[in-house]
């Protein structure tokens, strides 16, 4: 899940709470399975690590291609 960088911690911190909760839960594990999905969580620091370090690589690829955008 991604929020506006303006979101406040609390409310970040709540939504996580949530998530945690939901994927946690047999029935919505299932759903996501049956689709194919593999959904895992994390914390928020750790997602962000994980959306920083996911940029940075796909950018060196991108420009290794001399990738443009028309």
């Amino acid at each position: 899940m991604v929020v506006a960088s303006a979101t406040p911690a609390s409310a970040v911190a709540r939504l996580n709470q949530e998530i945690v909760r939901a994927l946690s839960l047999p029935d919505v594990r299932d759903l996501l399975k049956a689709q194919a999905i593999n959904a895992k969580s994390s914390t928020p620091e750790a997602f962000n690590e994980l959306l920083r370090a996911d940029a940075a690589r796909y950018l060196k690829i991108a420009r290794a291609a001399n990738v443009t955008v028309e």
